[in-house]
């Protein structure tokens, strides 16, 4: 379990991660969990379009909330820590984004 610690986007993550343990009938997180890869990706695809589709600052906040809690859970699916992501969205800010798409590895 968590240890009490401030509340903030890396406290979301882990508790996010902790809900895997959690029986899925009692928690939806969890039930994302169970429901697999495949089931999550369309969760965050699902959000990502709802997010782009807000007109209004409440609705873009509320998305982009469903959006990152989504987008969390499949990170935490993959087994990618807070401190990994965070790494590699910290190494970004220290370049041009033209740049880092140019440093890139070509997708397979």
């Amino acid at each position: 379990m968590l240890e009490e610690r401030p509340r903030n986007l890396e406290y979301v993550f882990n508790l996010l991660k902790d809900r895997k343990g959690i029986d899925p009938e009692k928690s939806y997180t969890a039930n994302l969990y169970r429901s697999g890869k495949n089931f999550i990706n369309k969760k965050v695809m699902e959000e990502a379009f709802e997010f782009t589709q807000a007109e209004n600052k409440k609705a873009i906040i509320n998305e982009f909330c469903d959006l990152l809690y989504h987008s969390y859970v499949l990170l935490n699916h993959a087994n990618v820590s807070y401190q990994e992501m965070e790494r590699e969205m910290l190494k970004r800010t220290g370049m041009s984004g033209l740049a880092e798409k140019k440093n890139r590895q070509p997708k397979k």
